[in-house]
């Protein structure tokens, strides 16, 4: 999927702060705020005003929050996204939300720079980037530009568009908004940059593999499902979890092989065979698919984890091969499909957890 900018909807919309705000988001002033994340932002910045918030997925969960700016004649658009996925990651938001502007803005879409720059007077958190020439609908071409962070367990996506003939307005409409961003003392926002590729990686093991179960399998499914409910809301150094894999961009990675006639890539960590993780980025909203070794004793665990969700799914005695993993998740081993554990994540950082819940949808 890719997210729609909502001027789509609302380029005609009146300021929001005669609105009730939607979803996540409290107005206090001349701020609004998504206090599950620890963030705030400006009604107006940048030569924009806030006009509408939404939640664009879970309605009534606060869990996919969006909050639309558009500049006085409507020719300069912006949207802030925060949303909680199970697997958060900046650096895969990025990579993603890259690779669905390219399928849906055509051809003629040139991207100019990929950097990494201050959040809200954190330096090296945030991955920023822009565009030129892009088309969507019935606009004309396009200046864009477009920013990730990765704070609390909450991902932070700013895109701002416009015509292509100004390109410094859509540029510092998004530093604006950028620069602006307030965290609560309770933030812990993670270092990202962009996905670092080794081309390619080392061949990957061959050959069918095969539905796993051992004396440790109850226990590798729940603590799967309670690090889902963890969610690495401070992963630094000793005083809590490490980020999963990549790491927002600090781990390098390469790309496994491709699924599907989209394309879609398995990525591993860089310079190794035998992986102990490997992921399927399916969109730009961190949905993703993951084969990872168990926790305890032998064996590798099929997951899949999307906004609000994780789900621990069958066990394997091996990690699969790109064809192997391709023809699981077609449903060829429906057995590996079956859902050992799903755990449900609250945006107050609550969360529960439910063992065999039946089988993938």
């Amino acid at each position: 999927m890719i997210r729609y900018p909502l001027f789509l909807l609302v380029a005609l919309a009146s300021p929001v702060s005669a609105q009730k705000l939607e979803g996540v988001w409290k107005g206090s002033g001349d701020r609004i705020a998504a206090p599950p994340a620890n963030v705030s932002f400006p009604r107006s910045v940048g030569g924009l005003g806030l006009t509408a918030t939404a939640e664009a997925s879970h309605k009534g969960e606060a869990l996919d929050n969006t909050a639309e700016y558009h500049s006085a004649d409507h020719k300069i658009w912006g949207t802030i996204y925060v949303y909680r996925p199970a697997y958060p990651d900046a650096a895969i938001a990025a990579y993603m939300t890259d690779r669905a502007i390219r399928l849906t803005y055509g051809s003629n879409l040139k991207r100019l720079s990929q950097t990494v720059v201050p959040i809200g007077g954190q330096p090296g958190a945030a991955i920023r980037i822009t565009y030129s020439g892009g088309v969507i609908e019935d606009s004309g071409p396009l200046a864009s530009a477009a920013a990730f962070a990765h704070v609390n367990g909450w991902i932070l996506v700013f895109r701002v568009s416009g015509p292509i003939d100004r390109p410094a307005e859509v540029e510092a409409a998004l530093d604006a908004m950028l620069v602006t961003t307030k965290f609560d003392r309770k933030a812990y926002i993670l270092p990202a940059a962009p996905l670092e590729f080794a081309a390619p990686c080392p061949a990957a093991p061959s050959g069918a593999v095969k539905p796993f179960k051992s004396d440790e399998s109850s226990a590798n499914a729940l603590g799967a499902a309670l690090m889902s409910s963890v969610g690495a809301e401070k992963p630094k150094g000793d005083d809590g979890l490490k980020p999963n894999f990549p790491a927002n961009g600090l781990t390098k990675v390469c790309v496994r092989g491709t699924l599907g006639d989209s394309g879609l890539e398995i990525l591993q960590p860089a310079d190794t065979s035998t992986p102990d993780i490997i992921l399927l980025p399916l969109n730009d909203v961190d949905d993703v698919v993951s084969v990872r070794k168990n926790l305890l004793g032998t064996g590798y665990t099929l997951g899949k984890t999307e906004i609000g969700r994780s789900l621990v799914l069958g066990e394997m005695d091996r990690m699969p091969d790109n064809d192997q993993l391709g023809r699981i998740l077609a449903g060829e081993q429906k057995d590996l499909l079956a859902v050992r554990s799903s755990t449900t994540i609250k945006a107050n950082g609550n969360t529960s957890v439910n063992i065999s819940t039946g089988t993938l949808k």
